[in-house]
């Protein structure tokens, strides 16, 4: 019995452990259900923000301006992460990570939910310690990635919690 539990909750720790590990601000959750409802509403382009902090140490939120339309497949969606308001980032003092939705699509859009070989390599653009998250609409998760993959999971039913 001891052999089988051991590496499980070995495992189970540093899942849990990954995902606790990140410290996302409860600011942050709170942008990724607007991002979440605002891709929702016609399922085929994405939303995102960057946040950071200014100089008092404030969470602040910079939401982009929404992404065009996907095109059909095989293209993919994007977001470039313009800020929709400039003032706030005027502020930043750092840039803790950056959040976007890959929409669920249609009958005439087919999404990719995990990030896309586009999201590594912006990743990799990212200073280390940079937070990048992907929130899948169809599949209802939250991908926690670098700029070599997916670093953890989580439910985003259990991400937009308090």
């Amino acid at each position: 019995m001891k052999k089988i539990f051991g590496p499980l909750l070995i495992i189970l720790f540093h899942a849990v452990s990954a995902f606790a590990g990140q410290n996302i601000p409860s600011e942050v959750r709170a942008a990724a259900a607007v991002i979440f409802k605002a891709s929702d509403k016609d399922g085929i382009h994405e939303e995102g923000f960057k946040w950071g902090r200014d100089t008092a140490g404030n969470v602040l939120i910079s939401y982009a301006s929404p992404g065009p339309q996907c095109p059909p497949p095989p293209g993919n969606c994007q977001l470039d992460f313009i800020s929709a308001d400039p003032s706030i980032d005027e502020k930043f003092v750092t840039i803790d990570g950056f959040a976007h939705v890959h929409p669920k699509g249609n009958a005439n859009h087919i999404t990719m939910q995990k990030p896309s070989n586009v999201d590594l390599a912006f990743a990799a653009l990212t200073p280390p310690g940079t937070i990048n998250l992907v929130i899948g609409s169809g599949s209802q998760i939250v991908y926690f990635f670098d700029s070599k993959g997916v670093t953890s999971t989580v439910k985003l039913k259990d991400f937009l919690k308090p």
